[in-house]
């Protein structure tokens, strides 16, 4: 991966919350969310390349979203009922085809998430909804370099391993930090579909 940093500022975008400014007046504190998403192919061909600067990813796109877990990436799936499932991505970079991809919109102070014509929403508790409207998620650097962190409020995109230390769960949900049981990773690498 030839654009990795070591290091960026920790700054963060927004502060989370519902809503957006659809259908009003653009300005460049209080841009405009789009009305629908835009449908993203049904899955990289393998070409991604990763981001490390938030500036690359508030200009939109379609994104991979992994997390690295004992040495492998394992990728939030598009295809889910209220926690997506880990999806293997490969050992060390993505070597996968066809991961699920997510494309990314600026908006309000951050950014949405949309496949298939629906938008990534948070709903409740540690879940999540595909939903029509938009809904603007606030990003951050994450605490390892070259990462991410994604999250609405004081509740974060997040891959459970295990929610005991024992039993798998391999899925993605909405946490706050800090959980003291399980195995949690909240740092999202993204990657950007090249072709």
């Amino acid at each position: 991966l030839d654009k990795i940093r070591t290091s960026f500022p920790a700054y963060f975008v927004g502060t989370g919350g519902n809503g957006g400014n659809q259908g009003g007046t653009e300005t460049p504190d209080n841009p405009v969310v789009p009305d629908v998403p835009v449908t993203p192919p049904a899955g990289g061909n393998g070409a991604y390349q990763q981001v490390t600067s938030l500036s690359e990813i508030t200009a939109g796109g379609n994104f991979v979203v992994a997390v690295l877990y004992e040495g492998k990436y394992i990728v939030l799936d598009t295809t889910f009922a209220t926690k997506p499932t880990g999806k293997e991505g490969g050992t060390g970079a993505l070597t996968v085809a066809n991961l699920p991809v997510w494309t990314f919109a600026a908006a309000e102070a951050g950014v949405t998430m949309a496949s298939g014509g629906k938008y990534l929403s948070y709903v409740t508790s540690t879940n999540f909804a595909n939903n029509s409207s938009a809904y603007p998620w606030s990003i951050a650097a994450g605490e390892t370099a070259g990462t991410f962190r994604i999250y609405s409020g004081d509740r974060y995109i997040c891959y459970q391993y295990s929610d005991d230390g024992t039993t798998v769960r391999n899925r993605f949900g909405m946490y706050k930090t800090g959980q003291k049981n399980g195995v949690y990773e909240y740092d999202l690498y993204l990657f950007k579909v090249t072709e």
